[in-house]
């Protein structure tokens, strides 16, 4: 880790001292901020870069619960990710100097990118780390405001920094789009092997519902269901009390009670096999708000448990619909079903959970809704490829 007496022997503390007051004119005055950087020399924007690109490599060492490795991949892909917004932009550098004899240095558009991936970094480092320590989904929706407003300043407001007359920008960000769209449509159809890519950059991972995705909902679907109907099953002279998750009336049960009495059997096992592993899976989650979802799931599960174990209570069990068993090969009454009331208190078990998940899911898209401002920039690759390919 560098030390700030070793960061004023490497810079310089005038140095220092004047690029952290020229801080507030990249976010108020962006254009009169990058006007001043591109008249400096080649070796004092060099040294101004070097100094904010460190800054945000200790920050991410600070701010980032991760070991050196991964960061130094994060610093890696966010390198590629700038080279590849340079790459994305020199298009537009030569038609808008190829058509309106607007000319910019490439050493120029090289400085715009990466600093303003160093000067926005700080921002996004700051509300991840808030969001993964309080896990509260407004320090989410900034960061990915954050992301989106990144995005739409490269893309579009960087023409009017790079290029200042209205007919420069408006080619300049319509050839942008352009390439932009173009690449998404090459890769979607080159068809790239998912598997091949097994880096994720946690700058933009939400590892609160990443966690709960993979270690909460991907359990047993089964134990997610509420039964439709609880019937009591009479043939010849056993009587037990099963669960039917698909059919809700006495008709239907009737006619399918091979396949409901097959997946009530899977049920019943579900149930049991969250039980025995609740403990073991709940000491893995991380994080709070994924332990309050998994505490209302193991109560519905546990009530569950309970009301099989105990399916007759005289307190609310009460006989809905009785329908008796013929025989068939000779006409005698075999047995009968008779449908039961279920007990309110295991309903109102799941609709709680369910109301917390519903919320959780709610909260998680409402967090994402500024990456959907990126999403209408790709308006004409999801014309050509639909949504479900993008």
């Amino acid at each position: 880790m560098v030390t700030p007496k070793e960061l004023l022997e490497l810079f310089g503390p005038k140095n220092i001292f004047k690029w952290l007051a020229d801080l507030p004119r990249f976010y108020i005055r962006p254009s009169e901020f990058f006007k001043d950087l591109f008249r400096e020399s080649f070796s004092t924007a060099a040294k101004r870069l070097s100094f904010y690109l460190t800054l945000v490599a200790i920050l991410m060492f600070a701010f980032l619960d991760a070991d050196i490795r991964v960061i130094l991949k994060v610093l890696i892909a966010e390198s590629a990710a700038c080279l590849l917004t340079v790459a994305l932009l020199l298009p537009s550098r030569f038609v808008v100097g190829w058509l309106l004899k607007r000319r910019i240095s490439a050493g120029n558009l090289f400085y715009f990118v990466l600093t303003t991936k160093a000067l926005t970094s700080p921002l996004q480092l700051v509300f991840y780390y808030l969001f993964h320590t309080t896990e509260q989904y407004e320090f989410w929706f900034i960061h990915a405001s954050i992301l989106a407003l990144l995005f739409l300043f490269v893309m579009l407001y960087s023409n009017k920094v790079l290029y200042h007359t209205m007919r420069a920008i408006f080619l300049g960000s319509f050839v942008n789009l352009l390439v932009l769209n173009l690449l998404v449509v090459g890769i979607t159809l080159v068809k790239f092997d998912a598997h091949s890519w097994k880096f994720e950059n946690p700058l933009v991972i939400d590892r609160i519902y990443q966690e709960y995705e993979s270690k909460v909902y991907s359990l047993d679907p089964l134990i997610y269901r509420f039964p439709k109907e609880k019937f009591s099953l009479k043939l010849f002279d056993q009587v037990d009390v099963h669960y039917s998750l698909k059919y809700d009336n006495i008709d239907s049960l009737a006619v399918n009670m091979p396949s409901t009495l097959g997946e009530d059997g899977r049920f019943k096992l579900a149930i049991v096999s969250f039980l025995a592993t609740k403990d073991s899976v709940r000491e893995q989650l991380a994080f709070e708000r994924n332990r309050m979802s998994f505490d209302t799931l193991s109560s519905y599960v546990q009530a569950m448990f309970n009301d099989i174990e105990n399916p007759i209570d005289t307190s609310y069990t009460f006989i809905k619909h009785q329908r008796t068993i013929v025989i068939q090969e000779d006409g005698r009454e075999g047995g009968y079903i008779k449908t039961l009331t279920q007990n309110p208190a295991l309903r109102e078990a799941y609709q709680k959970y369910v109301r917390h998940h519903n919320g959780y899911i709610e909260t998680t898209d409402i967090a994402e809704y500024p990456f959907a401002a990126i999403g209408l920039l790709f308006f004409p690759a999801v014309s050509i490829l639909g949504d479900e390919n993008i």
